[in-house]
């Protein structure tokens, strides 16, 4: 293992003058097997195969369906739509700036072929990828053409084995819009096999393949911009036979068109999209700025990167965790080992240091890993030199011969270990390959069932609008987003899409109500206020709610005897005798159950407390719920609401149990139960049930949609109520920055995004907002909400349920 695996093998020890000994049979299987690169390509297409087969028999999930819709209008008379993604932002969406047109032809090209059929769409994500670990192969091939044989094409296996089989790329294969990534690294893949084979053979022709290949690699996705630092470092470190400044001058002149390439994009991106930078805006750009360097000093992100298991399949298999974690240890001794006994380069460690770099700086605004691997598409590029570095360790042939390096040359005999070592690393790195495929095909399945159940739901949705009276508009609750970190439905427009033409053949999209988000935000949350509306009107029929443990919906029967009904003052005696429960990390937390219950979720919106407390805590205070509909053991979790508590003294902490959806979702409610967070000693003076009209005021819009509109030139008339909440003496009216939506910061305030305050007379029944650009400067959506004041201007109550504008 210290040497060249060439050491080993007769086949290449032939001389001038001297016959090498003939092989044997096991000399002969061993020279096939490791440097056949046919037989290589066929086991490098099985894996990727193997891991990904079931990913045809998926559906469109997430932003697919308004994507796809996007294309269907292209061929249905909307050609400005086509032209469009050449000349501005990718598909207009106005969550993000991108310039894409080259993934943007891609979709074309397969609504061509396969029209609404999502196999087709995903049959070519997974072909490229495919493309991408066979590339892969032959750029590292490429790379290590002046090593021995077996060491490089052992090297070149191994590496875009562990890219084959890495359960980061779930998100990005099985996901039709996570295309982006295999398809430009695919062009980018072989932009750089083109370009190292021009190193050594004159001519342009392969230099302008490798430039025509990076250009569309960029037209793609924007992850290639940094090739040009990498196209500058090889012929320093690669051109052989030379003096220094004439290997700067060959990088120099090698590079230049990869930097004017760089620069005429940034041109174009810019008068396309107005700015250089682009990427998500608005409040889930602010969010992931925000947030951006504690989660580049996440250690659970670098470890997932390296040990990419969810938490689902962690709790699952603790044994294939153990294990995969273990092969891991050992891999990286046998690294270790190789790199002490002087198999190591000081080029090598520069060309990883600048694809590891050239690779990881365009997602610096995106850095993280979920629980889940949500974001792991994020990834894609940034694994091909990740999944190059323990093969590169192991197999990098002995040529450092400094003494620091080679402390363990001569204590490790190579005639007598060399072997051994060899081939024990090999069996490490194939146990690696087979346990990371198991992991990727287990997690692959999550996303494969996400996509199936949105098959299920749209089929579930057209059966009830079969069933139910035209006249009737249906109200559904409970429209799944998440899976296991798996995408399904995100918001109201993805909703809608999924119901219309070409995904079904009849549309009945305009039959359903939800209280989805406009664009993204979590799920748990509801607009309350326009809940219970909708189910006051005549032709509105539910509200139905979705059950994915029955992929069926099931029908809620709500009937408000009170809508303006009384505070419940919770008798003393219900929480004096608290108890103490265990969470699953064998945490004491302090628990208070009020039992009995029969509670109209209509009529009771909030639940709020008075409370002592010696210690404060960064977690919340979680109130649970039961019902009398049963709630699936899996689901359990979900049916809570949560609030922080932000300081410890005396307070009153209100928690508003009617913006979240699942509050209605199981009948009347039976029995509360709030848990608070770790801390040594609670002491509650008092428990409320509190109905709307005393928990926060209502604001509405007084013309057409009463909690949507459409940003005009004309004034917005709003329409304020503060109710009969308590100590208000004035109100407060916040206006949101564009795409900033008050859900999404729920909890954290010092993030939260408002504008401007207005403060207002409590007797006031309307506000005129004017619609000018100083409240609404550019185009997306915007959010208003209203909040109670006291006399002393300190907040009361709870915020209304916000009204959404767009421009």
């Amino acid at each position: 293992m210290m040497t060249s695996l060439d050491s080993i093998d007769h086949s290449d020890q032939s001389s001038v003058g001297v016959k090498p000994p003939p092989l044997g049979l096991i000399e002969k299987i061993w020279s096939v097997v490791a440097c056949n690169p046919k037989l290589h390509t066929v086991i490098l297409v099985v894996l990727p195969c193997c891991c990904f087969f079931r990913t045809l028999g998926s559906y469109f999930i997430a932003d697919d369906f308004p994507e796809i819709a996007y294309i269907s209008g292209v061929f249905h008379g909307r050609t400005d739509l086509f032209f469009s993604n050449f000349t501005g932002n990718y598909m207009q969406v106005s969550g993000m700036k991108v310039y894409r047109p080259g993934m943007f032809l891609t979709m074309v090209i397969d609504f061509l072929c396969y029209g609404a059929k999502a196999w087709g769409y995903l049959l070519t994500n997974s072909l490229y990828f495919t493309g991408d670990v066979v590339a892969l192969y032959f750029l590292c091939r490429s790379l290590t053409k002046n090593w021995p044989l077996k060491n490089s094409a052992l090297f070149a296996l191994f590496s875009a084995a562990f890219f084959a089989v890495n359960p980061l790329h779930c998100e990005t294969i099985s996901w039709m819009v996570g295309r982006g990534d295999p398809i430009s690294a695919f062009f980018y893949l072989l932009s750089l096999v083109f370009f190292v084979h021009s190193l050594s053979k004159p001519g342009i022709a392969l230099k302008t393949a490798s430039l025509a290949l990076f250009a569309i690699a960029l037209s793609i996705k924007e992850m290639p911009v940094a090739l040009p630092v990498v196209t500058s470092v090889l012929p320093v470190f690669w051109l052989n036979d030379t003096t220094t400044r004439k290997r700067l001058a060959a990088a120099f002149r090698f590079s230049l068109p990869f930097w004017i390439t760089v620069a005429v994009y940034f041109v174009i991106r810019y008068l396309c999209l107005g700015t250089i930078g682009g990427g998500y805006v608005g409040g889930v750009g602010a969010q992931q700025l925000s947030a951006m360097l504690r989660h580049w000093a996440d250690l659970d992100t670098i470890q997932r990167m390296f040990i990419p298991v969810t938490q689902e399949l962690a709790t699952q298999s603790v044994l294939s965790l153990s294990a995969l974690r273990a092969l891991n240890i050992v891999a990286v001794s046998l690294a270790c080992l190789r790199l002490l006994s002087g198999c190591w380069s000081w080029r090598w460690t520069c060309l990883m240091a600048v694809l590891l770099f050239t690779t990881a700086v365009p997602i610096f605004q995106l850095w993280g890993i979920g629980p889940n691997l949500e974001g792991g598409r994020f990834y894609f590029y940034l694994s091909l030199p990740l999944s190059m570095l323990l093969p590169l360790m192991l197999f990098h042939p002995q040529e450092n011969q400094s003494p620091i390096f080679g402390i363990l040359k001569a204590a490790i005999n190579p005639g007598k270990y060399g072997l051994a070592l060899t081939v024990f690393s090999i069996f490490i790195q194939i146990a690696l390959v087979a346990l990371l495929g198991r992991t990727t095909s287990k997690t692959n399945m999550l996303w494969v069932h996400a996509g199936k159940e949105d098959f299920h739901l749209a089929q579930e949705c057209q059966k009830l609008a079969s069933q139910t009276n035209k006249e009737k508009r249906i109200l559904v609750l409970g429209i799944p987003d998440d899976y296991h970190g798996a995408h399904l439905i995100l918001n109201s427009t993805m909703f809608n899409e999924m119901l219309r033409p070409p995904f079904v053949q009849n549309a009945v999209a305009d039959r359903f109500l939800t209280t989805m988000p406009f664009m993204y935000g979590p799920e748990q949350y509801v607009n309350g206020t326009r809940l219970k509306e909708l189910l006051s009107a005549p032709n509105v029929v539910g509200p139905y709610v979705w059950l994915r443990d029955k992929e069926k919906f099931q029908k809620v029967d709500l009937l408000c005897t009170a809508h303006h009904a009384d505070c419940i003052l919770v008798p003393p005696a219900i929480y004096s005798t608290p108890y103490v429960r265990k969470d699953r990390h064998a945490s004491q937390l302090y628990s208070v159950f009020l039992d009995n219950l029969d509670i109209d979720p209509l009529a009771i919106d909030s639940i709020e407390l008075e409370l002592d407390t010696k210690q404060s805590s960064d977690e919340p205070l979680k109130v649970y719920w039961n019902g009398e509909l049963p709630i699936s053991d899996e689901a359990k979790d979900d049916f809570h609401a949560e609030q922080f508590l932000k300081s410890a003294r005396a307070k009153s902490i209100t928690v508003r149990l009617g913006h979240y959806w699942r509050w209605y979702a199981c009948g009347r409610i039976k029995s509360i139960e709030l848990v608070f967070p770790h801390a040594e000693e609670y002491q509650i003076r008092s428990i409320r049930l509190l109905p709307p009209s005393v928990s926060a005021p209502v604001l509405t819009l007084k013309s057409g949609n009463k909690y949507t509109t459409e940003i005009s030139s004309k004034p917005i008339e709003l329409s304020l109520d503060a109710g009969h909440v308590p100590g208000v003496a004035s109100l407060q009216l916040e206006i949101g920055k564009g795409n900033y939506f008050f859900d999404n910061f729920q909890g954290k305030d010092e993030q939260e995004a408002v504008a401007f305050k207005l403060p207002l007379s409590a007797s006031s029944k309307s506000f005129s907002l004017d619609s000018s650009s100083k409240y609404f400067p550019y185009p997306g959506y915007y959010q208003v909400r209203l909040r109670c004041l006291d006399q002393h201007g300190i907040p009361v109550g709870e915020y209304s349920d916000p009204v959404s504008l767009w421009r």
